[in-house]
């Protein structure tokens, strides 16, 4: 009888944890659920005050436990959560603290980041947060919508928490959601009339085609205003063709009465490169002179369109 397998989960980790790798790996033969313990053994991570690199994943803390594990590593550089259900609130507040990765928390309401150091922070596919941010570094940002309601209080959140960075890199959305998008221009500005975060890069990816591309593309650059607005291609491509003629024949006599109009008014001119499917970083971009004979002639990956923007004085 394997009376091993028997014992509570905490004595089996204290035991195993007092063996050398090699004698926690032999402990296989002696239970079958030892098998699985040895990759699992508890660590005191208070006696690591030296800690400078962590990365949790599938940690069950709450907002308080993670506050106060943190807490024990004040020299820590490098930070990553991954997975980290429980986690409604992240707090952090250090001075030398280089990296920080959020990833996958997927019940995340709030992030409060002190980190006047920062060199870069990556957000990546959690719930848009309330954000209080003061981490000076280039800020990445990936968000998959699921089955999101894109209405026009997503975009405000979106846009309220962009607003926290003062530099944004990139921002990947990829949009699922089979809802309708039911972004108000009107409905936004009443709630939120400050002018939109410009940001180096912002990329999108269609997974639903029947997505309402103007009431999209209005609540996109009502977010924020990309220098570079680049769009993956699937198969189809009409989005991208619709852009196109969008984007050529802008009509800015919409808003002439408001201080802060919307972005036809400041897109004075645009360029357009695309890249194949075959290893695009590793190519230069085509020059896309005419986008429709190019979609049907190569096998573009990604059209990237660059932005030119004209900002009043108030704004800059």
């Amino acid at each position: 009888m394997d009376r091993l397998s028997e014992l509570p989960p905490f004595i089996i980790h204290h035991i195993m944890s007092r063996l050398s790798a090699k004698e926690a790996a032999q402990t296989s033969i002696l239970s079958k659920r030892w098998k699985f313990s040895s990759g699992s053994i508890l660590i005191d991570m208070v006696e690591c005050p030296n800690m400078m690199v962590l990365e949790l994943s599938r940690v069950p803390l709450t907002e308080h436990e993670f506050r106060v594990l943190i807490s024990n590593f004040p020299l820590l550089e490098d930070l990553s959560v991954n997975l980290c259900d429980l986690l409604k609130r992240i707090t952090i507040s250090s001075n030398l603290l280089k990296n920080l990765s959020i990833c996958f928390c997927n019940n995340l309401k709030a992030i409060d980041i002190d980190a006047p150091n920062l060199l870069s922070f990556c957000y990546c596919n959690n719930p848009i947060p309330v954000s209080s941010m003061n981490a000076p570094c280039p800020l990445e940002v990936q968000l998959v919508t699921g089955e999101v309601d894109l209405d026009t209080q997503w975009y405000i959140k979106m846009k309220e928490f962009l607003a926290e960075s003062n530099q944004i890199e990139y921002v990947f959305l990829t949009l699922m959601s089979k809802k309708k998008n039911s972004f108000n221009f009107d409905e936004c500005r009443e709630s939120l009339s400050s002018f939109p975060r410009v940001i180096g890069n912002l990329y999108v990816s269609i997974c639903e085609p029947s997505v309402h591309y103007t009431v999209l593309l209005d609540g996109l650059l009502e977010v924020c205003y990309p220098r570079t607005l680049s769009v993956l291609i699937d198969k189809d491509t009409s989005f991208i063709e619709w852009l196109y003629e969008k984007l050529r024949n802008v009509d800015a006599s919409c808003c002439d009465t408001l201080d802060i109009k919307c972005w036809w008014h400041y897109l004075k001119d645009f360029k357009i490169e695309g890249f194949l499917r075959s290893h695009p970083e590793d190519q230069k971009p085509l020059c896309l002179e005419n986008l429709k004979d190019a979609l049907h002639q190569y096998r573009i990956r990604t059209v990237q369109f660059h932005l030119h923007w004209c900002f009043p004085e108030f704004y800059k």
